[in-house]
């Protein structure tokens, strides 16, 4: 093969994507240890006359047993034979008060 006809493929390789080089390793993930998460799922349960004061006796109790929590959501909520609710709630905190 001559060297006009190598550059003419090297060229079209060039121009197609298709030619293999060194950068190409740059795109691949890196393999060193990931830190484990700063977060995790805390649930915390309230109780009131009402689903409202339910719920919101249980975001009270995530501010007093953790700290970095995010928004929670209510998870479960079920009403007593006497009229009070129990909520349950879970938000991602960063640590334990």
């Amino acid at each position: 093969m001559n060297i006009t006809r190598f550059s003419t493929l090297a060229l079209a390789a060039l121009a197609t994507g298709t030619l293999v080089t060194g950068t190409a390793s740059a795109a691949t993930p890196s393999l060193a240890p990931r830190s484990p998460a700063t977060t995790f799922v805390a649930y915390e349960t309230g109780y009131g006359p009402t689903l409202s004061s339910a719920e919101f006796a249980a975001r009270q109790q995530f501010s007093a047993d953790y700290y970095g929590c995010g928004a929670a959501v209510l998870v479960s909520d079920a009403q007593h034979a006497d009229g009070s609710w129990e909520a349950t709630m879970a938000a991602n905190c960063r640590g334990y008060v």
